[in-house]
């Protein structure tokens, strides 16, 4: 009896030492389980972790480039500017430079008078010399004139060279005329389409300080 008491303490014990290895293999497993799933855990957060960080630097990007397009911007504004203050300067220096050309056109105007008189007088001398020679010497007349013929026809080809620079002086004078004309004209176009240009600019910021202000509120 009492072996057999015995022998099923033992069995019992067993059972017991057997139920509890089952217990601890089953608390092993649960647990090994739950550090799989927290390093399962641990690997998405870093995912996400990662993803925005690459999100923040997409956004930064962007905002350089839009800092850099702005500033950009702003210089061209700036350049503008200057054109624009400089338009005056010019203008004066061209009606400058018209004045002068003006007073040039003048001077030669009164330097040919003054040529043309001294010719006067020249062939009046001529004329007189010549008489006196033909009151003085008969015999001569014949070389005398054709002295005054070969400086007549001399005094008439000057004269007619330079008729003809004054006409090339005159076509130049004209062509100067046409190009700053021409000129004038580009620049009144240029300034027309830097206007539009400004008006365009202050557009787009009116519509970057909307945009601006919506993104709050959004």
């Amino acid at each position: 009896e009492q072996e057999r008491e015995q022998q099923q303490e033992q069995e019992r014990e067993k059972e017991q030492d057997q139920e509890q290895q089952q217990k601890q293999e089953q608390e092993q497993e649960q647990k090994q389980e739950q550090e799989q799933e927290e390093e399962q855990e641990q690997a998405q957060e870093q995912e996400q972790e990662r993803e925005q960080e690459q999100e923040q630097e997409q956004e930064q990007q962007q905002e350089q480039e839009q800092d850099q397009e702005q500033e950009q911007e702003r210089e061209q504004v700036q350049e503008q500017e200057q054109e624009w203050q400089q338009e005056p300067e010019q203008e004066e220096e061209q009606e400058q430079e018209e004045e002068q050309e003006q007073e040039k056109e003048q001077e030669q105007d009164q330097e040919q008078e003054q040529e043309q008189e001294q010719q006067q007088e020249e062939e009046e001398e001529q004329e007189q010399e010549q008489e006196q020679e033909q009151e003085q010497e008969p015999d001569q007349k014949q070389e005398r004139e054709q002295e005054q013929e070969q400086a007549q026809h001399q005094e008439q080809e000057q004269k007619e060279e330079q008729e003809r620079e004054q006409e090339q002086e005159q076509e130049q004078e004209q062509e100067q005329d046409k190009e700053q004309k021409q000129e004038q004209e580009q620049e009144r176009e240029q300034e027309q389409k830097q206007e539009q240009e400004r008006e365009q600019e202050q557009e787009w910021e009116q519509e970057q300080e909307q945009e601006q202000e919506q993104e709050p509120e959004q």
